[in-house]
């Protein structure tokens, strides 16, 4: 029987950062993309006034080019063009039956390396699918009734804590509520010592350099 994985091998090159040197890179990606093959159809022209619109709101043209192209369509966003898969049967393929032909790491899911580091959301490949086996334990059932548990009890003490004759920031008791039951049940802190608090106040931090609108991120 084969002892403890105690190496993984490497995630492999990081994505240019910080964004002027991703921004050359995903033009030379392109070019060599539309050399070998062709765009997904799409809004594929540059048009500042499409580019503005998906930018106040993003899901309306999403759902317009889904009815019109289908569910694999292109939408020219500032100086790129994005494929957009949409759907039961596209998600499936990107995600299970063809992800191979798909990379968190070169993608946008890059640029959350400087927060998350090589993680699930950020590796592909050998180096992805070793990581993945070694976290399996944390899901086997025991311990998925076990943060159930942690779950329940976080949220009933959350909703206890509710003055009903105050205005209550619901976005704001909600991560604190989602914060706390990570920190509980998949890192083991408990949540109200000062290490989970340092740690939950530089998370928010690193998270709030990422919380740009949506079209800005593309």
């Amino acid at each position: 029987m084969s002892g403890p994985v105690t190496k993984i091998g490497s995630p492999g090159s990081r994505p240019p950062y910080p964004a002027p040197l991703a921004i050359l890179a995903d033009m030379k990606d392109e070019v060599i993309a539309t050399v070998r093959s062709s765009v997904p159809p799409g809004e594929n022209w540059p048009d500042l006034r499409k580019t503005w619109g998906f930018r106040r709101d993003p899901l309306t043209p999403l759902l317009d080019c889904y009815e019109r192209y289908g569910p694999v369509f292109s939408i020219r966003v500032l100086f790129g063009a994005n494929v957009f898969m949409i759907g039961p049967e596209a998600n499936h393929f990107m995600l299970v039956s063809g992800r191979e032909n798909f990379s968190w790491r070169k993608g946008r899911m890059g640029d959350l390396i400087p927060l998350l580091g090589d993680g699930l959301l950020t590796t592909d490949g050998q180096f992805h699918d070793t990581s993945r086996a070694l976290i399996m334990p944390a899901f086997h059932r025991e311990r998925v009734v076990a943060a159930a548990e942690v779950m329940a009890a976080e949220a009933a003490g959350a909703a206890d804590a509710i003055d009903a004759a105050e205005p209550l920031d619901v976005y704001h008791w909600t991560r604190d509520l989602a914060m706390r039951i990570a920190m509980q049940a998949l890192f083991g802190f408990d949540p109200d010592s000062n290490r989970a608090e340092e740690m939950a106040a530089t998370f928010e931090r690193g998270l709030g350099f990422y919380g740009r609108e949506y079209p800005m991120q593309l």
